[in-house]
């Protein structure tokens, strides 16, 4: 393992979130012939150098395959195993999305609110209005981060409010409502206005409304330089080699991608989301709704990836997520109640491997389920 190096670029793995188009797996599926789901796996650490990696799949709510391989601390020999705390990235995303629906359903907010009705203090750009469901949607204009010193953050945000006022100030990137821009800060604006709703902290509510009915107890929100037991050590691959990156405080991006879990976990939440735990029915389906129409890749709801085939977008839906220490994706098929996890702990592998890996067991899945 090469020691911690410099890395200068700005690192979003999100730039690449609409080149894996998950939705046309759904054309021409069953004539392929399918991989075997437990070599292609093997491959993940022996081909992708992933230095950790665990992955699951169930049907009808009940898990029919899970494994693990390789390493949460290579230097320790610790294994990686599905109830390894990690990182989930941007997997945070739909976390903070259910919360704003349940706080929808209690009647606390409308979607369509000015954000300014809950930060009176938000600036307004002229005549530029944002609202609830555009924070949702991506199309707030809100942009991302500036620069790599905000994608590699070091700096300790105490509060939300304190995180807002890295970019508030900044000009838009369009008029609200006019175009597609996925963005971290859109959603720290939404986790903030959790807060100022409920009365709470988002760490607190979240415990409340999303951990404690999913009987999620170990998940919870990274909090920098705390040591975590069971918890993998973070790494990355640069120029074909795995190096142990820079520290990267995600305080600036908590409601976004600040999250740890286990695979474990967060197949409890997708079975909890399947089963309506969190929302009600009407409540998930306004979710999987189309937020803005786009040319190529997957269209985004609120707060998911609708990756079925065009006209049946809310067939299959999920979540990615990759930052330092981190390649994630969550896939979720109602019509079978199947729920997909895949973590690794370790960026930038080559290929989009664990994306391609969560679309073999789909593929699977849904060639085993044809109704």
């Amino acid at each position: 393992m090469k020691p911690k190096s410099t890395i200068n670029n700005e690192y979003i793995t999100m730039k690449k979130y609409l080149i894996i188009s998950l939705q046309l797996i759904c054309f021409g599926l069953f004539g392929q012939q399918l991989v075997n789901i437990d070599s292609s796996f093997q491959n993940l650490v022996t081909q992708y150098k992933n230095v950790g990696v665990s992955a699951a799949y169930s049907v009808d709510g009940k898990t029919q395959w899970t494994a693990s391989k390789g390493y949460a601390n290579a230097n320790l020999k610790m294994e990686f195993t599905d109830r390894t705390l990690t990182r989930i990235a941007s997997i945070t995303k739909p976390f903070t999305a259910i919360c704003i629906m349940q706080l929808k359903e209690k009647g606390a907010l409308n979607l369509d609110d000015e954000i300014i009705k809950y930060i009176p203090d938000y600036p307004k750009k002229g005549k530029s209005v944002i609202t609830i469901r555009q924070l949702l949607t991506h199309t707030s204009g809100i942009d991302g981060y500036k620069n790599s010193k905000e994608a590699i953050n070091t700096v300790e945000y105490p509060t939300l409010e304190d995180v807002t006022k890295l970019f508030r100030d900044r000009k838009l990137k369009f008029d609200p409502g006019s175009d597609f821009l996925y963005t971290t800060y859109g959603y720290v604006v939404l986790g903030l206005i959790i807060e100022k709703v409920s009365g709470q902290s988002y760490a607190a509510y979240l415990q409340e409304n999303i951990f404690n009915i999913a009987d999620m107890k170990n998940t919870g929100i990274e909090k920098y330089g705390e040591k975590y037991v069971n918890k993998s050590v973070l790494y990355h691959m640069e120029k074909g080699e795995v190096i142990l990156p820079e520290p990267n405080n995600l305080s600036n991006r908590t409601p976004a991608g600040g999250l740890y879990s286990t695979v474990e976990d967060l197949m409890k939440f997708g079975n909890a989301v399947l089963d309506y735990k969190f929302i009600t029915e009407f409540s998930h389906n306004e979710m999987m709704k189309i937020g803005f129409p786009l040319e190529q890749g997957n269209p985004y709801g609120l707060g998911w990836f609708l990756y079925g085939s065009k006209g049946q977008e809310h067939m299959i839906f999920g979540h990615e997520g990759g930052q330092y220490g981190a390649n994630t994706q969550l896939i979720i098929i109602p019509k079978i109640k199947s729920t997909i996890v895949v973590l690794s702990n370790t960026s930038e592998t080559p290929d989009s491997n664990i994306k391609k890996f969560a679309v073999q067991i789909l593929k699977k899945l849904l060639s085993e389920n044809k109704e």
